[in-house]
């Protein structure tokens, strides 16, 4: 019995252990983006971009999502050393759906209009600083 409850909490402690390291990713994540981006975007933009890179496994995923979904033109000059062409926040609403942008709105803190907005505008930004040497890492 004592092995059992010995093994019950050492995965107690593993679990908690890996709460305290997954927030602290996340974290770390919101820095580094709030890095990137500066004070240009809210928090709540910052949160919805996090989310949307990590439901997608990296920014390899997001790119991959929205360049099999039509955006392949801009995605390529954002990854790339060359200028950025911009998105409308219709084709944001478009590439992820309406209940990625519901998702996303709710952890912004935002209505879906407002997030597609802030989104096609910060989008790029993110997609090319996180791809400075104008190529994806694996």
């Amino acid at each position: 019995m004592t092995l059992v409850n010995n093994l019950i909490t050492f995965v107690d402690s593993f679990r908690r252990a890996e709460t305290i390291l997954y927030a602290n990713l996340v974290e770390h994540a919101m820095n580094a983006l709030e890095g990137l981006l500066g004070a240009q975007a809210g928090s709540g933009v910052l949160s919805a971009l996090n989310r949307l890179i990590d439901e997608h496994g990296g920014v390899q995923g997001v790119v991959s999502h929205l360049t099999q979904r039509g955006l392949v033109e801009p995605v390529k000059s954002w990854v790339s050393r060359g200028p950025n062409q911009p998105i409308s926040s219709d084709q944001v609403l478009k590439v992820l759906g309406s209940g990625t942008m519901l998702h996303l709105g709710v952890i912004a803190g935002m209505s879906v209009p407002d997030l597609g907005r802030e989104l096609a505008t910060f989008l790029p930004q993110v997609i090319d600083k996180l791809t400075p040497n104008g190529e994806l890492s694996n």
